[in-house]
């Protein structure tokens, strides 16, 4: 039995557009999304995607509307607790990586794990290890990070999202910096890690890969107009 992870109702977003005249950029979005689910919220620049994404990985706030995290309401939390439920429940994989260049894969993919509960330095390594085997590139572990190709590194940046075990993944476009074929590895990828424990959540503008999730929430001009 797939079990709700979030559930939005009516979430309003507003920002300083220009003259200081409020720029609504959601518009009442109504959503949930479940563990077991692979999910694309597709729209074209500007549709309100990263809005949505920024919102839904506790990173920015929300004007009005009921946000639940695991029944968690999220408007009452303290910006320590959100942290720490950003840190334990949630995994983020950017379009640009976000890799520390100088530091080994390995060393980029432990990163999360000092924050937070005290893990010993070899349960730490073994953790990554793990992750790194999930992503199919354990043996290039002690390579430098920024000698990697553009595929590899997002394989290591998808590695460090699952590290804490999260109950949601997050992926802001994360074919864009990829030419097809690697994307395509890319989503396969992602396909291989559904589990019936965590959702993942990828936002695009490619409507082929769109079309790879099991289901596709589209957004244009701050609303959802259509949720298969």
């Amino acid at each position: 039995m797939k079990n709700e992870i979030i559930k939005l109702t009516n979430i309003n977003k507003y920002y300083n557009g220009p003259d200081n005249k409020p720029f609504q950029a959601l518009k009442n979005v109504s959503l949930s999304l479940y563990s077991g689910e692979f999910v694309a919220i597709l729209g074209k620049s500007g549709a309100g995607k990263s809005t949505l994404l920024h919102i839904l990985e506790l990173i920015d706030d929300y004007n009005d509307g009921t946000f639940l995290f695991m029944d968690k309401n999220v408007k009452t939390m303290t910006d320590e607790e959100k942290s720490k439920l950003r840190n334990e429940k949630i995994g983020i994989v950017l379009q640009s990586y976000g890799l520390l260049g100088e530091y080994t894969v390995i060393q980029n993919v432990m990163f999360p794990l000092y924050f937070g509960k005290y893990i010993k330095k070899k349960n730490k390594i073994s953790l990554a290890e793990d992750a790194l085997s999930k992503v199919n590139i354990l043996d290039l572990k002690d390579n430098q990070s920024d000698k990697l190709s553009g595929g590899q590194m997002q394989r290591v940046s998808i590695a460090r999202a699952l590290i804490n075990n999260p109950s949601v993944i997050f992926l802001d476009e994360p074919t864009g910096a990829l030419d097809e074929k690697t994307g395509l590895e890319i989503m396969n990828l992602l396909i291989e890690l559904k589990n019936n424990d965590v959702c993942i959540v990828m936002v695009t503008h490619n409507e082929k890969f769109a079309g790879m999730a099991d289901r596709i929430i589209k957004i244009n001009d701050g609303k959802i107009i259509d949720n298969q």
